[in-house]
């Protein structure tokens, strides 16, 4: 093999290499790169909001509640869950914000406007429920 044979050879191998360098570059910039999915609220503390928006037991408010919670909240239906809604101020609607190391976040209306931040455990029921009269804040702390 001559030098001129080594040295076609090398050039072949360059225009490969660079045509599937720029082949991989075309690829990644056309194809779509999927946004990392949002984690999810959980269903209890979806619940949760719906049932405080409303002064019509929801079933499964009250299996939605850790049993240390609901006992010392003195809560062992929904209808319980259901007659802390329907105490002053009432909320008709809510707005999911968002949520931290801390909770989900609610923004409610109705009488007036209310903040509920729902804590959930491992398992994904509402261990702790924060309220504050007015909006949330935001940033979420």
């Amino acid at each position: 093999m001559t030098r001129s044979d080594f040295a076609r050879a090398a050039v072949r191998k360059a225009a490969f290499v660079g045509s599937f360098v720029v082949m991989v570059a075309v690829i990644t910039l056309i194809a779509p790169i999927p946004a990392p999915p949002a984690p999810a609220t959980p269903p209890c503390a979806v619940l949760e909001a719906r049932q405080m928006a409303s002064t019509t037991p929801i079933a499964g408010s009250f299996a939605c509640l850790e049993a240390s919670f609901a006992a010392t909240s003195q809560i062992s239906s929904d209808a319980d869950v259901a007659a802390i809604a329907a105490q002053p101020p009432l909320y008709t609607s809510y707005r999911y914000l968002g949520h931290t190391a801390s909770g989900y976040y609610f923004q409610f209306q109705g009488d007036t406007v209310g903040c509920f931040r729902f804590h959930v455990d491992t398992q994904g029921l509402v261990d702790h429920v924060g309220f504050r009269g007015a909006a949330c804040p935001q940033p979420l702390p």
